[in-house]
């Protein structure tokens, strides 16, 4: 938990000698992150909201750590501040607009921003901002108007012209198609990152109009590109995998879990690789009238710091400390039941799709014994070239490389079957094929594996009002289609490297290795 920069000085030079509390509360907030002490920071932080202390632009930091550790309203309350130092500031309301996207209230930071927009029709920024949001929130025609106008504002703009491709198929011979393939000049001149986006958005062009060389060669570009930014350990991947199926067996879940209850907890838990469904079943969950809302919000590995680590040693020592296993895990429970309310209000059950949380099978089962999982599988060539062929705008460094790509996979293949064995009926198995071949089937299953009646909206999940805020933005707003299965056909030998990865990594596996 790396600490945000803060400026002590200039908050030593803010503060009068009434005041003089504030500067002790900023030393011990930043301790607190540098020590990784995750409580203390957050009990500095309120500490230093109730007095009202002046730390101008600092407040911003304060938001930002706020916000990583899912307590939304210290970090709504601090951005406040931030935004209050300077009122007129647009970059920082543009900054306080995205907290609120990130927190889902997507429709508060649409409009906040929609003011600043048409006062700077000019500024890229705005555009950016309200295409995104607007796409997010299923308002197709307005979020391609917004990305249209930055990337005619800004033909640099390597993250709006993927925000914008990804919206709709591409078609040769338009203005969007020859104005993305004329930007490739001013994009050279960009920063990594930026021009890494722009050949994903140019890869994903090449794609629907059927030129799978094009598309390769420009996907495999700009994931050279990000591979220099974003690191990714085969090997430690692999060791964590390892250690946790070497230390969670039977015995340990049957002596250390909490007791199971009758009630049907909050959370409802989505599994699965990126690209394998979850967002589907995310989707289809949220349309059902009990459920109230749905994200990637990373909570449990909030709320089991206090455990030291993932796996069983880390749980058998942590349980012993606390005394028993009521009193270990209630605190944890409490935890994240309150991220859960800081971030999607108090009411109704809430789908926790969470991208790592195959690491956190073990503690969810332990904590919550009565949580419903869903883990999604799919085709490993079509989930291996789902994640080649999408930018994910943070972390996930195995994404942009094959072979990184056949040893993650392998280990969340191995992590699936441990799971399922000792999980048993709590873990319902949901092939992608199956879910969008036969809907009618499999829908009901899911729906009794988490203890809700049938609904017809869930049928029609496509229809649904909501912000959907990961790559499948689009893919989520259409009814079920089968296209999906054998999209890397086209791409097999291209895709080699992949296979003999995940193929030897496979063999490790199975020998014990």
């Amino acid at each position: 938990m790396p600490a945000p920069f803060i400026c002590v000085r200039c908050v030593r030079d803010r503060v009068t000698d009434a005041e003089g509390s504030a500067l002790s509360d900023v030393n011990v907030f930043v301790d607190a992150l540098n020590r990784g002490d995750r409580q203390v920071a957050i009990d500095a932080a309120r500490r230093l909201l109730a007095a009202g202390q002046p730390l101008g632009k600092n407040w911003q930091p304060v938001a930002r750590f706020a916000a990583t550790v899912g307590e939304w309203t210290i970090a709504h309350a601090a951005m406040a501040r931030y935004v209050a130092n300077d009122p007129s500031s647009g970059e920082r309301r543009l900054a306080q607009a995205e907290l609120l996207a990130r927190s889902g209230r997507l429709k508060q930071a649409v409009g906040l921003i929609e003011p600043f927009a048409a006062k700077a029709q000019g500024d890229a920024s705005y555009h950016h901002f309200l295409g995104t949001a607007w796409s997010q929130l299923g308002d197709m025609e307005r979020a391609q108007a917004h990305l249209r106008a930055a990337v005619r504002i800004l033909p640099a703009s390597g993250a709006s012209w993927l925000a914008l491709v990804a919206l709709s198929r591409m078609r040769a011979a338009t203005p969007d198609f020859d104005h993305l393939m004329r930007a490739g000049d001013a994009v050279r001149q960009q920063p990594p990152a930026s021009r890494a986006a722009y050949l994903y958005a140019v890869g994903k062009s090449w794609d629907d109009l059927g030129e799978v060389d094009k598309a390769f060669a420009a996907f495999s570009e700009g994931a050279e590109l990000i591979r220099g930014t974003r690191s990714y350990d085969a090997r430690g991947d692999r060791a964590n995998a390892a250690s946790i199926i070497r230390s969670f067996d039977a015995g340990l879940l049957e002596a250390f879990s909490a007791r199971a209850t009758s009630s049907v907890p909050r959370p409802l838990f989505v599994i699965g690789m990126p690209r394998s469904g979850t967002t589907l079943v995310e989707q289809i969950l949220t349309s059902h009238r009990a459920v109230s809302d749905g994200a990637e919000v990373n909570l449990i590995a909030q709320a089991v710091q206090p455990i030291g680590g993932a796996t069983g040693e880390d749980v058998r020592h942590y349980v012993r400390r606390s005394g028993s296993p009521m009193a270990a895990w209630e605190p944890i429970v409490k935890t994240y039941n309150h991220l859960l309310t800081e971030r999607f209000g108090p009411n109704g059950l809430v789908v926790d799709k969470t991208l790592n949380n195959s690491r956190f099978a073990g503690l969810i089962r332990m904590a919550l014994p009565s949580a419903p999982i869903i883990w999604l599988r799919r085709d490993p060539l079509d989930t291996a070239w789902s994640c080649f062929r999408t930018f994910f705008a943070a972390g996930l460094g195995w994404s942009f490389s094959l072979s990184d790509l056949g040893e993650h996979l392998a280990a969340e293949d191995r992590l699936f079957e441990h799971w399922r064995r000792l999980v048993g009926e709590k873990m319902l198995v949901v092939p992608y094929a199956e879910l969008v071949t036969a809907p009618e089937q499999v829908i009901p299953r899911i729906l009794a594996h988490c203890g809700l009646a049938d609904d017809e909206r869930v049928y029609n999940f496509h229809r649904t009002e909501r912000a959907v805020a990961t790559s499948s933005v689009a893919q989520v707003r259409k009814p079920l289609y089968t296209s999906a299965i054998g999209s890397a056909a086209p791409y097999r030998t291209h895709l080699h490297p992949f296979l003999r990865a995940y193929e030897a990594a496979t063999e490790k596996w199975d020998c014990g290795d």
